[in-house]
């Protein structure tokens, strides 16, 4: 009797460790000597979640819509906001990044001029007193865009590329390239 009991032991063993491994590799040989030694599961540790709570990848630029920042955000005359200017010099640019839509709002500053770098609810608080008072419309000259951008934005004339791709609330688009 005892030989049947040898070999239906490993096959329970096996099924058990198998069933709780959720994915994981259990050890299952015999220790020296033929003995079965007992090998501790370790849970599966959770990982946090790729998506934030509005169901978007949390890329650390999302901000949470609430009353004040849907009011703040409806100031500013943009859906998106994508602005690039560089300087001489390598590592030595500007970069503002907003984007708007439906419930998510994200934004981004790089700011290699001054050695900053924000994004998230900081960087909005930063670029929505400028954003919400450009006037510049898809009609505005080139060289008056590059110029009222460039003021807004406290950044010299001195750059050597200038992009700006900005999408406004009444859907019209600008691009600027300098």
């Amino acid at each position: 009797m005892k030989k049947p009991i040898h070999f239906a032991l490993p096959i329970i063993l096996a099924a058990g460790l198998s069933a709780c491994s959720s994915g994981e590799e259990a050890a299952e040989a015999p220790a020296e000597g033929g003995a079965e030694q007992e090998q501790a599961i370790e849970p599966p540790v959770e990982q946090p979640s790729e998506e934030a709570s509005n169901g978007s990848p949390n890329t650390g630029t999302s901000i949470t819509m609430d009353d004040s920042n849907t009011q703040r955000s409806e100031e500013i005359p943009f859906r998106s906001f994508e602005l690039e200017v560089d300087y001489e010099g390598m590592a030595n640019s500007y970069e503002a990044d907003y984007s708007k839509a439906a419930n998510n709002l994200t934004t981004e500053i790089d700011d290699e001029v001054n050695g900053q770098h924000l994004s998230g609810q900081e960087a909005f608080d930063q670029l929505q007193p400028i954003l919400k008072d450009m006037q510049f419309t898809a009609n505005t000259p080139e060289e008056e865009v590059i110029q009222e951008v460039l003021q807004a934005f406290n950044l010299q004339n001195n750059y050597e590329e200038f992009e700006l791709e900005a999408e406004l609330t009444d859907g019209s688009r600008v691009e600027v390239e300098g």
